[in-house]
This record gives C-alpha cells, structure tokens and sequence, in this order.
C-alpha cells in the first residue's frame, strides 16, 4: 500500500504542518524546539479556532518532542562512529 495513501486528512495536515514549522526552529549549539509563536500563528493562518488551536499546538509539541529525541539519538551515533573510544576526543599526549 502506499504511504501517502495511508494516511488519513487529517493525519496529512499534521505532517505538512510540521514539515513546514520545523524551518522555524532555533539553531546554534543545537537543535532548538519548534517556537510556540510559530505554531499558532500556523493555527491562525490555518483559521483553527481556540480549542483547535491549542489541540494543534498540543500535538506539534509531541511530534517535536519526538524529532529532537531522534535527532540527539542520530548525534550520539555518528559521535560514537566518529571516536574509536566511546564517543570521547581525546588526543595521545
């Protein structure tokens, strides 16, 4: 079966919001989470209403929790790949 056709409306607007919200994201030492400004005003431009707005939020937050769990579990592997010690830089002196 097809991956895209799996997937119901509704579960297709969560993803497409997200893909577009995960651009808004702060990035410096690290991957940041997705700002709670730019989720509702996605919401707003998306004309949910109160409710449905912080459902929306309620559910972008999960989704990034997930992501930047994923994303820190990626990190420590290509760390660990990187040193032959465990994950640790350390020079011969």
């Amino acid at each position: 079966m097809d991956e895209e056709a799996s997937h119901n409306p509704c579960d297709n607007f969560y993803l497409e919001a997200f893909d577009n919200l995960k651009r808004e994201r702060q990035v410096g030492m690290g991957l940041g989470p997705i700002p709670w400004s730019a989720m509702v005003l996605y919401a707003q431009t998306c004309n949910l209403d109160g409710p449905n707005t912080d459902d929306f939020v309620l559910v972008m937050k999960v989704m990034d929790d997930a992501y930047l769990e994923w994303h820190d579990k990626q990190a420590e592997q290509k760390d660990k790949q990187r040193s032959p010690r465990g994950g640790r830089n350390t020079k011969p002196k």
